[in-house]
């Protein structure tokens, strides 16, 4: 059975903050205390502190909008008009180093992007971070940690045990159904907060690169 490799995007795939520090100016911009709520975000990103809830900067606007009781519907509104505002940040996102070179190995492996995001300008953004020939699998509105399981089903994943692994940077959204599923989970654990089981922890998916090369390997054989 061909094995597969299932990868996050934001903080995984596309590292930078500029994407959700949009999204937060978005989300408060109505808000009187904004620009405190924008601070309160960044000492978040820069240690990982503050919002003990949050796992990403993604649920740190989430947790902070709910303290300002912003509906939901306008959170969903500030989502999509960052993602629709690409043009805005594209600029400051880049893909890890060496990670287009990692993923053209595996080319023995389905390498399938699995994200919440939604498909309006994402084939733009993979494009920039120089990976659109190199994912043999794009999944958008994936509803993790909810609708993984359902994401993996459209993906037409097949593969359990060690043939399956998974890559990204929250346990319970990128990993947990992996893990029930018997597979290989690489967390990047970017402020170390030890969430999980994983088979591989790091702060940074670079120091991913040999256990995952391991892993692809030993399908090989």
């Amino acid at each position: 059975m061909r094995g597969a490799l299932i990868l996050d995007f934001d903080g995984t795939l596309c590292v930078g903050d500029a994407p959700v520090r949009e999204y937060a100016r978005h989300a408060f911009t109505n808000v009187p205390d904004g620009a405190a709520r924008l601070s309160r975000l960044d000492d978040f990103l820069a240690h990982g502190a503050g919002l003990d809830a949050a796992r990403d900067g993604y649920q740190a606007v989430a947790a902070l909008a709910r303290e300002a009781v912003v509906p939901r519907a306008a959170l969903h509104e500030a989502f999509q008009r960052s993602r629709a505002d690409i043009a805005s940040w594209i600029g400051e996102v880049r893909a890890p180093e060496g990670m287009r070179a990692l993923l053209a190995e595996l080319d023995h492996v389905s390498r399938i992007l699995i994200t919440n995001s939604p498909a309006g300008g994402l084939d733009q953004v993979i494009e920039g971070l120089g990976l659109s020939d190199v994912l043999d699998q794009v999944v958008t509105d994936a509803r993790k940690p909810e609708g993984m399981s359902a994401a993996l089903d459209r993906a037409g994943v097949l593969a359990s045990g060690h043939a399956l692994a998974s890559l990204g940077d929250i346990w319970e959204n990128d990993h947990a159904e992996i893990q029930a599923r018997g597979g290989v989970t690489f967390l990047i654990d970017r402020h170390r907060r030890g969430d999980g089981a994983p088979t591989r922890r790091a702060a940074t998916a670079e120091e991913l690169y040999p256990a995952i090369r391991d892993w692809a390997d030993a399908l090989s054989m």
